[in-house]
């Protein structure tokens, strides 16, 4: 099934809005009230000692690895069928629909890289039958992002359970995901990097338990919009898919798993929400990429379209500009 919704055109317009937005992020607007929670361990990339220019270019490059990383992977394994850019377009779209999200480095957008990276290595375990390097791997990307923001720790339970859903998870597995989440740690504190007297864990503030800075309403509002629609569409897409092969819907379930994981971690660590966006907007787009390709009848741009002019006109009522 191969249909074009946005095409390159679509994805240099993407491209473009997304520069435009996360320079008018660093440039002009002030910070968010959302404070990034620090690691179990270390301080986390805001709080890293870079020059403000090479913290943003950082950032930008981080989340454009995310946007590429999110093509490759649909290229490789065809979990969105087709080959238009909606996808990355629209993620790029929705990352710089939020202020806080492109100014600086931010563990959401390190977080975003390892999901990419986490995927990866999950939906290749349906190539060979010895999964215990994969697992193992994947369990350290998250045990050592941990270290720097705790964020990473609301999705090591959901990749447990994507492992199951993908059916790598046996007991070989179980044990080299196990010594994954020790391995970063033991090195951390074996090598002197870090303090295991200043481990800690202290991330949990409620939704209904915060209060959202004034700031912020704007951007808070079209979060829980986001994540609606996306539910939305993901519930749409999962009929649809009952047609397609297993593998594929497999893969979505997975996507899924990692979509849930996000919109809980924001509800549950309300003060650091904005560490779950860009992971929550890599499986909106997908979400609406596969609305997409599964009704290949009613593909039209105009959507699309009138998606990337309410995302921008978000930013501008977040970021206070206008």
């Amino acid at each position: 099934m191969r249909q074009t919704v946005v095409g390159k055109s679509g994805l240099s317009v993407a491209v473009a809005a997304f520069l435009a937005m996360a320079a008018a992020a660093f440039l002009v607007v002030p910070g968010s009230g959302f404070a990034e929670a620090p690691g179990t361990c270390l301080p986390p990339p805001s709080e890293w000692p870079l020059p403000p220019w090479l913290s943003w270019l950082a950032n930008l490059g981080t989340l454009l690895l995310s946007a590429a990383g999110l093509a490759v992977l649909n290229r490789r394994f065809s979990f969105v069928a087709g080959t238009d850019t909606l996808l990355p377009a629209a993620f790029m779209v929705l990352a710089a629909s939020c202020p806080c999200d492109v100014q600086r480095l931010s563990a959401g957008s390190v977080l975003a890289v390892a999901n990419v990276a986490a995927l990866s290595l999950l939906f290749g375990c349906s190539e060979s039958r010895n999964n215990t390097q994969k697992l193992f791997t994947a369990a350290s990307l998250f045990s050592l992002g941990s270290a720097f923001q705790t964020a990473f720790l609301t999705f090591i339970p959901a990749y447990i359970a994507a492992a199951i859903t993908v059916k790598a998870m046996r007991a070989r597995e179980a044990f080299a995901f196990l010594l994954g989440l020790a391995a970063p740690y033991a090195t951390l504190f074996g090598l002197g990097l870090a303090d295991p007297r200043a481990f800690r864990i202290g991330w949990f503030s409620p939704v209904f338990t915060a209060q959202i800075p004034a700031g912020d309403f704007a951007m808070t509002l079209g979060v829980a919009f986001t994540a609606l629609w996306t539910v939305l569409a993901g519930c749409s897409n999962a009929f649809r898919l009952l047609k397609a092969n297993g593998e594929t819907r497999r893969f979505n379930s997975v996507i899924s798993i990692v979509g849930i994981a996000a919109i809980a971690g924001c509800c549950l660590d309300f003060s650091g929400f904005t560490s779950y966006l860009p992971t929550l907007f890599m499986v909106s787009a997908t979400q609406l990429a596969n609305a997409f390709a599964l009704y290949p009848g009613k593909a039209s741009g105009a959507l699309p379209f009138a998606m990337l002019v309410a995302y921008i006109a978000l930013f501008i009522s977040s970021s206070g500009i206008l």
